[in-house]
Formats: structure tokens, C-alpha cells, sequence
């Protein structure tokens, strides 16, 4: 799993789930947010997070998207 060294690689995240909706692809943009959330949660849990109050303000910009999330 790849580590988020920044806060700028989380805002990275969020700008691909953001291209991924705008364009269309639902299932990308709901996958790189499950990924981001994922990836961020484990890093927090393993005390890796140099920040995680703000990493997670950060990774939480992506609720205010409106695309449908979709689970099977």
C-alpha cells in the first residue's frame, strides 16, 4: 500500500477523484476515494501519520462531491 508522505499527496487524491467524476467515471472516483480513506486510516492506525487531523480534513473534501457511490 503506498504510504501519503504530505498533506499534498491526500489533495492529490482528492483531485483524482474529482477528474474521475467530472469525466464520468463513477466507479473510479468512489475506488480512489476508497483507496484514499483506506490508505489513510491504516497510516493513522500504525501512528504513520505525521498530521492526522489535517490529512483527514483534507481526505474528507471528497463528501462534498456529488457522484453516486454505488456498493455490491
Amino acid at each position: 500500500m503506498k504510504r501519503l508522505k504530505s498533506v499534498k499527496e491526500v489533495r492529490a487524491y482528492v483531485e483524482d477523484v474529482r477528474a474521475s467524476a467530472d469525466g464520468g467515471d463513477y466507479e473510479a472516483a468512489h475506488s480512489i476515494e476508497d483507496t484514499l480513506y483506506t490508505t489513510l486510516l491504516t497510516e493513522i492506525a500504525n501512528g504513520k501519520c505525521p498530521d492526522p487531523k489535517q490529512y483527514a480534513k483534507e481526505a474528507l473534501e471528497t463528501q462534498k462531491l456529488e457522484f453516486p457511490r454505488w456498493c455490491a
